[in-house]
């Protein structure tokens, strides 16, 4: 206890006692205590205990006041967003997660091989050309917006873009497609390709031209493809080996086999067992307003 503490709280204890002490018989007290006080230092400490009184209550408010303002503060200052958990058989990234905004093709697979924590990548509208593919491999949380965006692969050996060993990655918006090959072999890659992950969404985007498939998934389950404009590859709109994949609201037109895609729940053989050109229910396959139109 400070010292200052420590006298007030001594003469409080001598004040109460004295006023215990005029009603004690004579000779009661004992020899520990001090002698009796006269009614004028009696008087002046009822005084100091007032003060006192007044002094805790004014310490007490000041006490609140600080503590207050320290909770203010503290509610006010800035923190870091957290990197929300998703939900099980979801596909979009928390919208807690970080946002950037990438303006280069080369910033952006810079920032995918460090393999970022969840996280929202707005890509510039604007049109964009590399000699080798946009890779997502490991990564658990991304969200790519990539609205107004053409990715253009110059080389139509490779896949424009890649996706392995990840899960809760987004595509949305994206038009993306390799550049119009000069040889006899034509294009040898395809637009989208998915390896071993889990819970990838493409969505809203148009891959097309060039591209001997339009989405290639394998060992990708909960894949979710939704309201994308996939025409004008050579081989297949849609490659699916297992094990869970649902199509929704796309348009499929002018691709190569009869327009129609393959799918297989498993991986055991190619080519897959079913070519579909129609909204179909299958075990492991959940199709719902799709159009498949044949060559404009």
């Amino acid at each position: 206890m400070i010292p200052g503490i420590r006298r007030l709280s001594r003469l409080r204890q001598v004040v109460r006692f004295e006023k215990r002490r005029k009603y004690l018989p004579v000779g009661s007290t004992p020899a520990s205590l001090p002698a009796r006080l006269s009614n004028r230092t009696t008087c002046f400490l009822d005084r100091c205990v007032t003060c006192l009184n007044d002094v805790d209550l004014a310490m007490t408010r000041s006490l609140l006041i600080l503590f207050t303002c320290a909770g203010l503060l503290l509610a006010c200052m800035p923190r870091e967003m957290p990197l929300g958990k998703q939900a099980p058989g979801k596909t979009a990234v928390s919208e807690a997660a970080t946002v950037l905004q990438v303006g280069d093709i080369d910033a952006l697979k810079r920032l995918l091989e460090k393999g970022p924590r969840p996280v929202t990548v707005r890509l510039e509208p604007g049109t964009y050309r590399t000699l080798s593919p946009l890779r997502i491999v490991g990564i658990h949380g991304l969200r790519l917006e990539a609205r107004g965006a053409r990715l253009i692969l110059e080389s139509p050996d490779y896949n424009v873009i890649e996706i392995r060993d990840s899960s809760q990655v987004s595509i949305i918006g994206i038009h993306a497609r390799h550049a119009k090959p000069s040889g006899p072999a034509g294009c040898l890659g395809t637009v989208i390709q998915i390896e071993n992950s889990q819970s990838v969404e493409i969505a809203e985007s148009e891959l097309d031209g060039s591209g001997t498939v339009g989405i290639a998934a394998y060992d990708a389950p909960d894949l979710l493809i939704r309201d994308n404009h996939i025409h004008h590859n050579s081989a297949y709109p849609v490659v699916y080996q297992g094990p869970s994949v649902t199509l929704r609201g796309n348009l499929f037109q002018a691709n190569g086999n009869g327009n129609r895609i393959a799918f297989s729940r498993t991986a055991e053989k190619w080519p897959p067992a079913h070519n579909i050109g129609e909204d179909t229910r299958l075990p492991g396959l959940r199709m719902e307003g799709n159009r498949f139109l044949p060559p404009r």
